[in-house]
């Protein structure tokens, strides 16, 4: 599967202290007043690049990046064959962003499927982050 966004989208970014990088895709999976709406047949779709935020690694607040965003895809399938589970965000996505402090309502109306994990180890670099 794609990654939903182009892979550099931050290349071009200054990467200043305290980045916020605050509802970059917000609504990007809702339709705006379309009584027809689906949410699973309107909006961005596809993976996050494990290295989004390689070129912006003093991101601070990533808030509201990913609202409304449902068809937003786990990083790694589920396999049914071997029973192994899916992982939802790569291990290294968030390993990019150690001085990330707030992510509020970051994930707000993504679906994880089931058998889709988020891994004990996503946020081990991310030892500022307060819950």
């Amino acid at each position: 599967m794609n990654y939903f966004c182009p892979p550099d989208l931050f290349a071009s970014c200054s990467n200043t202290t305290g980045v916020n990088v605050v509802g970059v895709f917000y609504y990007s999976g809702r339709s705006n007043g379309d009584p027809s709406y689906d949410y699973m047949n309107y909006g961005l779709r596809g993976r996050p690049c494990p290295y989004l935020f390689k070129p912006i690694s003093n991101v601070q607040n990533i808030s509201y990046m990913f609202y409304m965003m449902p068809l937003l895809a786990p990083y790694k399938w589920n396999n049914i064959t071997t029973n192994e589970e899916g992982l939802a965000y790569s291990t290294e996505f968030f390993a990019n962003i150690p001085k990330l402090v707030t992510m509020s309502y970051a994930f707000v109306f993504t679906i994880i499927p089931s058998k889709v994990v988020i891994d004990q180890s996503t946020f081990i670099n991310n030892l500022n982050y307060r819950i």
